[in-house]
């Protein structure tokens, strides 16, 4: 073929096994992928790829095509437009055609670029680089092998897909899942993610500071900080940083000031847990929580204000 150039194949019903699970989990990272970009939290699922692809699955929101496929029915077609030409590892991968071995060295790769982005200033740049570092860590800490692992160690709540009779995998694949696995740290994973978060929270906030940012853009990027802690903060409760950044968030948006004061107070409460103290040089965490619960103080003085205002007209 040449480049735009289009082909067209046909595959028999018997050489079209697996085609509907491959298609059902390539739309499930594909809607993962616009979920995180969005702050929003990927699906997760885990066990037997064939059991949570299932296109029968009453959840499933595969086309009656793929039921079809599923069934060995109906006869399936390609059509191919060559659009460009890469040479190997000229581009980076899909997720989903990635392993778990390479999902753990992309996900530390993306995050260390967002990171050098971070530090110069580059904020579009960074957060590309973290959303895809999100979008690979969850993706692994979605394989079936490491899901299931992290079950059986108590580190992730079965999904509720999981099989009751078989633990999420059959015994007969338990062992090449193990492979899979093998030289992963799980702890790593859910750190690498918490870091990713919380970085990802700090880029939004840049963004969001921008002059002459549209405001729906701007609470849309607010929003996603507030999802982003809050995921943090599912795994640790007194993060520091996502108690003070989702209170920023909060406070910018201006409608939930009372839960911008509940983030400073527990903020407050997890410096004097960690030992904290507000004097000598571990003070800057203090000094920032002064500054922003300042800054509440002036929100909240603001609203009293507009509400003297509006009830002064309405009963003056």
């Amino acid at each position: 073929m040449k480049i735009g150039e289009r082909a067209r194949f046909l595959c028999m019903p018997e050489e079209c096994e697996g085609y509907a699970q491959l298609e059902s989990i390539l739309r499930q990272e594909s809607e993962n992928r616009k979920r995180v970009a969005k702050g929003q939290e990927p699906m997760r699922t885990h066990g037997c790829c064939a059991h949570f692809a299932d296109p029968t699955s009453p959840s499933s929101s595969n086309s009656r095509d793929l039921l079809l496929l599923a069934s060995g029915a109906t006869v399936l077609e390609f059509e191919i437009h060559l659009l460009s030409v890469a040479e190997p590892d000229s581009f980076a991968k899909e997720v989903w055609e990635m392993n778990a071995r390479e999902k753990y060295k992309e996900g530390p790769a993306a995050k260390a670029k967002g990171d050098s982005s971070y530090r110069a200033g580059e904020w579009a740049d960074a957060r590309i680089h973290y959303e895809r570092a999100l979008v690979v860590l969850e993706s692994l800490s979605m394989s079936p092998a490491v899901a299931d692992r992290l079950v059986k160690l108590g580190k992730l709540e079965p999904s509720a897909n999981a099989e009751a009779d078989d633990g999420g995998i059959a015994l007969e694949e338990e062992e090449n899942m193990n492979d899979w696995v093998d030289g992963i740290d799980p702890d790593a994973v859910t750190t690498l993610m918490q870091t990713a978060r919380l970085n990802y929270a700090a880029v939004l906030l840049k963004l969001s500071s921008v002059p002459g940012e549209d405001s729906k853009a701007v609470e849309k990027l607010l929003a996603s900080v507030i999802t982003q802690c809050t995921e943090v903060l599912k795994k640790d409760p007194q993060s520091i940083k996502a108690l003070l950044r989702r209170a920023q968030a909060h406070l910018r948006i201006g409608r939930d000031l009372e839960l911008a004061e509940a983030d400073l107070k527990s903020m407050a409460s997890a410096l004097i847990a960690k030992g904290i103290s507000e004097e000598g040089e571990a003070s800057a965490e203090w000094r920032e929580l002064r500054r922003w619960e300042k800054e509440l103080e002036r929100r909240l003085r603001l609203v009293k204000e507009r509400e003297k205002k509006m009830f002064g007209k309405m009963f003056g």
